[in-house]
């Protein structure tokens, strides 16, 4: 698998930087600045590994667009989904469009 490093996308006209951080596993992002940073240091040795902190990150800026994301403030840094099958089918959609455009 080769992974495409765009470095931009957008999700439903919201514009997200994509940064490839070559000296992380992990990843990030922030909407308020518009950001998702995506842990590359073994995407030579493991494209799998990095993919799934692509999907990850890119999941949750959609979730969170959507409005189908909230802080669970009972638990540090924990977040929770609430959506019905159609707001999980539209996170989908919007999702493999996305992700598509990072697959070779």
């Amino acid at each position: 698998m080769k992974i495409k490093q765009l470095k931009e996308i957008f999700i439903l006209g919201n514009r997200c930087d994509v940064k490839w951080d070559k000296k992380n596993y992990g990843g990030s992002f922030d909407m308020a600045e518009q950001k998702i940073v995506i842990g590359s240091k073994c995407i030579d040795t493991n494209p799998e590994y990095t993919f799934s902190v692509l999907m990850h990150e890119i999941s949750e800026c959609v979730h969170t667009v959507l409005c189908t994301r909230y802080q669970d403030n009972s638990v540090s840094n924990n977040h929770k989904f609430f959506m019905d099958h159609k707001e999980f089918q539209n996170h989908n959609t919007i999702l493999s469009e996305i992700i598509l455009k990072f697959i070779e």
